[in-house]
């Protein structure tokens, strides 16, 4: 399945990819995740373990990679969900910045996941609907942060 959801932004597309690159910001930029060990880091790649709180306050994690290249137009991010993989059979990510003129950036969230056959189709049915809710109230959530506690 892939999802995709979209917003503009108004800051600068170079700091808008940093503030929101940088996963050890994610705690402050997003909703649920409460913590972020950086475990291996180069010029153009994160891989790191995430923590997310759960609606009853559990807290799981898993280990994702980030690579990304840049050009003076966009800056495209990849990103994989790596272990444990559950309760998806994969899950890939892919972020856009696009430079829309000064301190404008389209921001892209695209995610292509298939969600384990161990899940009961019920579960199935709810993680897809909370995926797609999520990501857009996220993103939102992401820009009024990004904006709010390093707008210029």
């Amino acid at each position: 399945m892939k999802t995709k959801c979209e917003i503009n932004v108004d800051l600068d597309m170079n700091d808008l990819f940093t503030i929101t690159n940088n996963v050890e910001n994610w705690p402050r930029l997003f909703s649920n995740y409460s913590k972020v060990d950086v475990l291996d880091k180069s010029k153009n790649y994160v891989k790191f373990r995430l923590y997310y709180r759960e609606n009853d306050g559990s807290i799981v994690s898993w280990i994702s990679e980030r690579t990304w290249e840049a050009t003076d137009k966009e800056i495209r991010v990849t990103a994989k969900r790596l272990d444990p993989v559950l309760p998806y059979k994969y899950m890939n990510l892919i972020w856009e910045y696009r430079h829309l003129g000064k301190n404008k950036t389209k921001m892209i969230w695209k995610q292509e996941f298939e969600i384990s056959d161990l899940l009961p189709k019920d579960k199935k049915d709810r993680l897809i609907k909370h995926l797609i809710n999520s990501s857009q109230n996220e993103i939102r959530l992401v820009k009024n942060n990004a904006v709010k506690i390093f707008g210029k």
